[in-house]
Order: C-alpha cells, then sequence, then structure tokens
C-alpha cells in the first residue's frame, strides 16, 4: 500500500526512491509522488548536480 501526502489537494501517492550515479556509486533518498499518468520522471536539479549526473538538456 502507498503512502499519502495530505498537503496535496487531491492527496498524492508518494513512495520513497533510490537515485544513484551509475558511474561513481553516489546515491541519495528522495521522498516522490507516484503518477501513473506522467510521460517522463523528474529529478530536482540539486539532485542532479549533487550526484554528478548529466542532465537530458545537457546531453
Amino acid at each position: 500500500m502507498y503512502r499519502y501526502d495530505a498537503s496535496e489537494r487531491p492527496p498524492a501517492a508518494i513512495l520513497t526512491v533510490q537515485v544513484t550515479n551509475p558511474v561513481s556509486g553516489r546515491k541519495v533518498l528522495l521522498v516522490g509522488k507516484l503518477d501513473t499518468g506522467a510521460g517522463i520522471s523528474v529529478l530536482p536539479q540539486a539532485t542532479v548536480k549533487g550526484l554528478g549526473l548529466i542532465s537530458k538538456s545537457d546531453v
């Protein structure tokens, strides 16, 4: 069963996700919204920079 963030309207399903840089092995845990209708997944820019990832817009 998913947890829900009641501060969202309507309440949103949330889950903890681990994001890992496959080269360095650095990782971070984040709480994210589960949106089954989303066409893409996004990360906060601070997470991308902190893990040393390359943004798709920079590729």
